[in-house]
């Protein structure tokens, strides 16, 4: 479960889809979708799993 944070004088200025959000575990301040985005996903495990498997279907070179 994804904790976010933020400051009111950030809202205020920049609305609350401004890059006003703060994830713990992370850098930076986000906007809202990306400070709940997880990069860890199923999606991201399924695009790194073909990757490994295209590299096991190249020929080694020498």
């Amino acid at each position: 479960m994804p904790v976010v944070a933020t400051m009111l004088e950030l809202l205020a200025e920049q609305g609350p889809f401004g890059p006003v959000w703060w994830r713990f575990g992370r850098s930076g301040w986000h906007s809202v979708l990306e400070a709940l985005e997880n990069p860890h996903d199923r999606a991201a495990y399924d695009l790194h799993q073909a990757a490994r498997e295209d590299e096991e279907d190249e020929p080694t070179r020498s």
